[in-house]
């Protein structure tokens, strides 16, 4: 089946060569998964920060590569997982700078909700969840500084019976780790909500590590964040075709 649409996920974008050989292989299990629908169209990947290029430069090229190619519009799905200053200032503004750029060739762009707003991700953290029962559930988030963001984290944690924390924020998640195992908690389950590993990552799991070898009898798992996994993929070609 033809489409009329062109695709851009638009990520933070990090200075790790690693982070972009996990960008790839989600773009690819994503343009993977448009073809088991029988989709063709065309996908493309930017960072909005970190690029030599603005956010905004890449729109305005990709909307002109997909008008040459027929295509009527362009969505924009931001891969961010809660509403922050990204979500809510920054691709707006870098999306309304392409679009008066190609105001004379007229082609739609549309913004899709982010992916983190979306129930199947909530879904995919309740399976991995899942893999550990009868342990205290933790929700390792970044962290923002907007209400709306803030709101949103609290209400995935509800949803996945996990106890909220932050990596720059409090309540930071190693004071409470801390405070789950001095009240007897033996069995913790830490998810870190993040897109894909990295260098924050790292320095969590050392950290818990760190606090494991204070007390004896306790077992920390660590699950493994979204990822460039073909369920993410899935998740995100079910966004890109509403």
């Amino acid at each position: 089946m033809n489409n009329d649409t062109g695709y851009l996920l638009v990520v933070h974008g990090s200075r790790n060569s690693q982070y972009q050989i996990y960008l790839d292989t989600l773009a690819n299990l994503t343009r993977q998964a448009l073809e088991k629908k029988a989709i063709k169209s065309h996908l493309e990947t930017a960072y909005l920060e970190l690029s030599q290029q603005s956010l905004g430069e890449k729109i305005t090229k990709f909307a002109h590569f997909c008008h040459e190619k027929g295509y009527k519009q362009i969505k924009i799905l931001p891969l961010f997982l809660f509403s922050g200053t990204h979500v809510m200032e920054d691709i707006p503004e870098e999306s309304a700078i392409a679009l008066k750029n190609t105001s004379k060739i007229g082609i739609d762009i549309k913004i899709l909700p982010h992916l983190g707003s979306e129930d199947s991700v909530t879904d995919l953290l309740e399976q991995k969840y899942q893999k550990y029962p009868n342990h205290a559930r933790l929700l390792i988030s970044h962290g923002t500084r907007l209400e709306k963001g803030k709101k949103e984290a609290q209400l995935l944690a509800q949803k996945t019976s996990a106890k909220l924390t932050f990596w720059s924020m409090n309540p930071f998640y190693d004071q409470t780790i801390i405070d789950l195992l001095e009240s007897g908690t033996k069995n913790i389950a830490m998810l870190p909500y993040f897109l894909f590993p990295g260098k924050i990552l790292k320095a969590i799991v050392l950290r818990a590590e760190e606090i494991k070898t204070q007390y004896d009898n306790v077992n920390i798992q660590i699950i493994d964040p979204l990822g460039a996994t073909s369920e993410l993929a899935d998740i995100i070609v079910e966004n890109l075709l509403k």
